[in-house]
């Protein structure tokens, strides 16, 4: 019915019937499948499409498919695998057939039960003819040409500072994307070549089976207590809607106005310490240790660097150590390294703002209950202003064509931040400054701006959940307590094997032993 339909225009319902017993004769040939505990949908679409070639293939060879799917009928995968690409399986027929017999075969993909194997021998195959879908829809495992390292990102472990050193290292990489599902990363990996593959790993821990052994990997890991801590601390980076939304530019007559955004978990503008039983938080660790467990599969050891490693005092060598070990370009601005980059906990959301400078705003006096104050009406569009971009060193590409006011403008003043900075075009800086009463006003009206915004920063740090907070809330929840017990060694199993170091250096993950050491010692009193 479906081939029919397909051809009506060229007279496909007229064969229907010669269709039906072609059908028939299909399904006598592949009658054996109702056998398989396996999904047949795939196959049925397959048929619907299958070539006049292809059926005669199938007519011939149809008890050789049969002794395949018999030989293979403990590997439901590999089925699923052949029925999802019939047709293909049933173009390239002979080379399929040698390659799921062959022993290479057995001991790469059905003896370790890979979940994902492929259809096609890797080595035999010219990746450069088999487009990334189909390449997907096979099973293909990527090649070691399509990337120099991987880069085993995980939320809350520097991910937002790893990005931002990449960035000034011109080292050509792909931010992770965590909304991205399996398929659209390995397209974008099997089409790109010569970036490091990086994968925010959440659910994308499968996509690690199709990384061939000799790539290698690197991680970083901390202190399992501190890791729970920022992502219950995590906003969701959305800006909430309504009059008092974020300043991306801002001027003389402007209100100081800072975006709040809600809290991962809570939903709220604050964090909670009760989110330690959010099942967002839970099901992460999870999913860091199941793809974990793909990797120690594959016998593939992961370079690995503690949290302390990427600090403002240690980034700047170690990323130099990197390059040399990776083969990229070394750092070469020392500065760029040693001021905080990460605002997952909502610090610095509002940055970076472009402050406009004009003198038709010098006469102005901003009254917040003057109702005819309309922002549209003020200077942003009006030529012969000047721009200061409010940033810092991170968020801040091509510094060159800029120069540095901020010690001008803020004076001997101790800011909050100490990568805050402000910049002005460098053709524009001698123009400004003539501009005595311009220039003075501007400086009164930044350092009004920064401090009202360090205030609002103070507000959001004084709501952060604590390590502390965190053991206190687990010190009266066994069995939350346990659960977190299962899930971080779990998670440490690696640490362990490769750096038994890292474990006693970390405060809190050292008290949280303490607490379940008491549960141990209370049980053996209770037996």
């Amino acid at each position: 019915m479906i081939r029919a339909d397909k051809e009506k225009f060229s007279g496909g319902y007229l064969r229907l019937f010669s269709y039906i017993k072609e059908a028939k004769e299909i399904f006598r040939h592949l009658s054996f499948l109702k056998e398989f505990d396996i999904n047949l949908d795939p196959l049925f679409e397959n048929l619907a499409s299958l070539s006049d070639e292809q059926r005669q293939i199938l007519k011939k060879e149809y008890l050789v498919v049969k002794d395949i799917f018999e030989r293979h009928k403990d590997y439901k995968e590999i089925l699923e695998n052949i029925l999802r690409n019939f047709g293909y399986f049933l173009d390239n027929f002979k080379s399929i057939e040698a390659w799921l017999k062959s022993d290479e075969f057995y001991e790469n993909f059905k003896n370790k039960k890979h979940p994902y194997p492929s259809l096609l021998n890797p080595k035999e195959i010219n990746y450069d003819d088999i487009s990334a879908e189909l390449a997907f829809s096979l099973y293909l495992p990527l090649q070691p040409d399509r990337c120099n390292f991987v880069w085993f990102c995980r939320n809350s472990t520097g991910l937002g500072a790893i990005s931002s050193f990449f960035n000034h290292m011109k080292v050509d990489f792909k931010p992770p994307y965590a909304y991205w599902d399996v398929k659209s990363w390995y397209v974008f990996l099997y089409e790109d070549k010569n970036r490091i593959i990086s994968v925010e790993i959440g659910l994308m821990y499968i996509l690690y089976h199709f990384i061939p052994k000799d790539i290698k990997l690197f991680c970083v890991y901390r202190d399992p207590i501190s890791y729970i801590k920022h992502m219950i601390n995590h906003v969701d980076w959305k800006i909430i809607p309504g009059k008092k939304i974020i300043n991306l530019r801002t001027n003389l007559k402007s209100e100081n106005l800072f975006s709040k955004s809600k809290n991962v978990t809570t939903k709220t503008f604050t964090p909670c310490v009760s989110s330690l039983e959010h099942p967002w938080v839970l099901d992460y660790m999870l999913n860091f240790h199941k793809a974990m467990d793909v990797l120690d599969s594959k016998n593939k050891e992961v370079y690995m660097l503690e949290f302390e490693d990427i600090n403002f005092q240690n980034a700047f060598d170690t990323f130099t150590k990197l390059a040399y070990k990776f083969g990229f370009n070394p750092p070469s601005n020392k500065e760029l390294f040693q001021h905080r980059v990460n605002r997952s906990n909502g610090d610095l959301f509002t940055l970076p703002v472009t402050f406009v400078a004009h003198k038709s705003d010098l006469d102005y006096i901003y009254d917040e209950n003057k109702e005819d104050h309309k922002e549209n009406e003020s200077s942003f569009n009006m030529l012969g202003g000047f721009k200061i971009l409010i940033t810092t060193y991170q968020f801040t590409p091509e510094r060159d064509k800029f120069l540095d006011i901020t010690k001008e403008i803020f004076a001997d003043r101790e800011l909050m931040f100490k990568n805050l900075i402000l910049l002005i075009k460098r053709d524009k800086y001698k123009a400004f400054k003539r501009n005595e009463r311009l220039f003075l006003a501007s400086k009164q009206y930044i350092n009004s701006y920064v401090s009202v915004m360090e205030k609002y920063e103070q507000e959001i740090n004084d709501k952060l959940i604590t390590e502390e907070d965190i053991l206190e809330y687990l010190r009266d929840y066994k069995d939350l307590r346990n659960k977190y017990k299962t899930l971080i060694e779990e998670d440490l199993r690696y640490v362990k094997k490769y750096h038994p170091e890292y474990i006693q250096k970390w405060k809190y993950y050292q008290e949280f032993l303490k607490l379940c050491e008491k549960d141990e010692l209370e049980t053996k009193d209770e037996n």
